[in-house]
């Protein structure tokens, strides 16, 4: 296989093939990739990698923590520690970002967390 062949990638488009390619060669949070350095890499926009990166998570499953530390970007999860700190970073902001939606409608927190269920149960949808 010659280098840059992304046909090895069968289940992925091939903007997905790309960013994923180049995420995997970054382990550990240590060794994070900045999207800027992925925007440059591929050829995408940086909001165009930031969603290719969300589907390779959501619909592929990749083991992809990304973090604003030093240095900022994404990285694939190498341990059980790093999928845990960056599940609760996940959880964390989410639980923040319900408790600033419900304070902009004047919601309680169980009903914009009935609607999220409501919306769950239909299937994910573009935050965009």
């Amino acid at each position: 296989m010659k280098q840059g062949d992304l046909s090895f990638f069968p289940d992925l488009s091939f903007e997905e093939a790309k960013v994923s390619r180049l995420i995997k060669c970054h382990v550990g949070r240590d060794q994070a990739i900045a999207v800027r350095a992925l925007a440059l890499q591929t050829g995408l926009g940086e909001k165009r990698v930031r969603e290719v990166v969300r589907e390779l998570i959501i619909r592929h499953g990749e083991p992809i923590g990304s973090t604003p530390g030093s240095p900022p970007g994404y990285y694939i999860l190498r341990s059980q520690d790093e999928i845990n700190r960056a599940y609760q970073s996940l959880l964390d902001r989410g639980k923040a970002i319900i408790f600033r939606a419900s304070r902009l409608r004047q919601f309680s927190v169980d009903e914009v967390l009935g609607q999220i269920k409501l919306e769950f149960d239909h299937g994910p949808r573009d935050p965009d």
